[in-house]
């Protein structure tokens, strides 16, 4: 039921044909989110998934990945932007369903979502800034 692949989520623990990772659940469902509520949220997982996975986390406590997280983060960023927060675009879609409308891409120039990945962090002061890593080849 749960696997660790390191080229998934870092090598974090993650239920066996997802990207949900095993502990994150269990975190979630300490802190008061009802199984229910969480197989809702995240389709890919059932109840029995969430009840698991707080067994695992029991079993096998969380712990840093021995690598230091993601590979791209150990690479020079290939560009990074500060954005003022009032001058970000409007856009139409939900940031938590990863769905940006095309006004924030074309800021960010030809992006290409297979090769790269987009760091959005929000900076003191309300500025976002947006850094973007090349993919390494797999």
């Amino acid at each position: 039921m749960v696997t660790i692949d390191n080229g998934i989520r870092g090598g974090a623990p993650c239920f066996r044909g997802t990207r949900t990772p095993v502990h994150m659940i269990a975190e979630m469902f300490a802190n008061g989110d009802s199984a229910a509520d969480l197989a809702e949220a995240y389709p890919t997982i059932s109840e029995e998934h969430v009840h698991a996975a707080r067994i695992y986390a029991r079993a096998y406590p969380r712990r840093d990945p021995p690598h230091g997280g993601p590979s791209w983060r150990r690479q020079k960023p290939r560009s990074s932007i500060r954005i003022p927060f009032n001058k970000l675009p409007r856009v139409s879609r939900s940031f938590s369903s990863m769905n940006v409308s095309a006004p924030l891409w074309s800021i960010l120039d030809d992006s290409e979502p297979l090769n790269e990945v987009l760091e959005v962090t929000l900076q003191p002061g309300g500025d976002v800034e947006v850094t973007r890593y090349d993919l390494p080849p797999r």
